[in-house]
């Protein structure tokens, strides 16, 4: 018995599925994929990408979840997860024994509510990933799956073709894997503000940025912003900072994660006062057509950073 689904289906073509779907088509060559994204045009690269291929481009998501037994969705937000599911579930009674694996950034109410939906016999999970575009490409994603360790080993195999085998994870319950996906962005994008901020104040004295990066790597102050994707140009080649901050993580949708994050936060009671102001400097930005649609990282050039190349 193959570790493998016998058909696949994908929905979401953007920055993070369609290179996430190129890796399953490029690594299980003779299994069927069924495909859909509202730009038609997305749909006609992956095809185009990927000729002579058992690949069909779906007219509607409902096809998507009658044709396939493993169904991966990534969604921009809340309300593009809803309205797909709630298509898909109008076939609810063809659904017995699929898989759904939702990798879409949601809030974790809004997992469940769609959960509920579903007919016993269907697994539908939560499993946000975390690495970006770049992760995406390099098939080195993180996956958060909302799940015991025994299911995630049925589905093991299927997500390590698209993320490292050492960052796959059973989080417990469903919609826990989304809880530590919110909280991996609220701190993460708390400490690329920080960075942002640590690098424009040394540079603004005068000092080197290649130098600090080399002193906060070895430093208290050493993080993932700095040494993998510093939000100074040139510093990290090879990442959006350096390629006028794109593609990378947009900054409006780090924004959106972080009302997501401020919300579920303050439906347990957690404190959120360094995230409320974080919210509000990411959703400036992104509302900001200078900026609008780049990595969020460009925060260092929106608080008055020199985005010259530091190279």
């Amino acid at each position: 018995m193959s570790a493998y689904p016998e058909s696949i289906g994908f929905i979401g073509l953007g920055t993070m599925g369609f290179p996430m779907a190129s890796q399953l088509r490029k690594k299980l060559p003779d299994t069927p994929m069924f495909i859909y994204d509202v730009d038609v045009s997305a749909t006609s690269r992956f095809l185009d990408a990927h000729p002579l291929t058992p690949t069909t481009a779906c007219k509607n998501v409902s096809t998507v979840g009658l044709s396939a037994e493993t169904i991966i969705t990534i969604l921009p937000a809340d309300a593009h997860a809803r309205d797909v599911y709630s298509q898909i579930l109008t076939e609810s009674t063809t659904l017995f024994h699929k898989t759904f694996i939702d990798c879409s950034t949601i809030a974790p109410s809004t997992s469940l509510e769609i959960l509920t939906q579903f007919p016993r016999e269907t697994r539908f999970f939560d499993a946000p990933v975390s690495g970006g575009p770049m992760g995406a490409e390099k098939a080195t994603l993180t996956f958060m799956l909302g799940g015991s360790e025994e299911e995630l080993a049925t589905l093991r195999p299927l997500l390590e073709l698209m993320g490292s085998p050492t960052s796959i994870f059973a989080c417990g319950n469903r919609g826990q894997g989304l809880a530590v996906k919110l909280a991996n962005n609220y701190l993460s994008g708390l400490v690329s503000i920080a960075t942002c901020e640590a690098y424009n104040f040394g540079m603004k004295t005068g000092l080197d940025p290649k130098l600090m990066q080399r002193i906060f790597s070895s430093s208290t102050a050493q993080n993932w912003v700095s040494d993998k994707c510093n939000p100074v140009p040139g510093l990290s080649p090879g990442t959006p900072p350096s390629n006028g901050y794109k593609p990378g993580f947009k900054v409006e949708m780090m924004a959106k994660d972080f009302g997501l994050a401020l919300k579920a936060m303050e439906e347990v009671g957690a404190s959120t006062e360094l995230g409320t102001k974080g919210e509000e400097i990411y959703r400036t930005v992104g509302e900001d057509e200078r900026f609008r649609g780049m990595d969020s990282r460009v925060i260092f050039q929106a608080i008055g950073g020199d985005a010259g190349n530091a190279a």
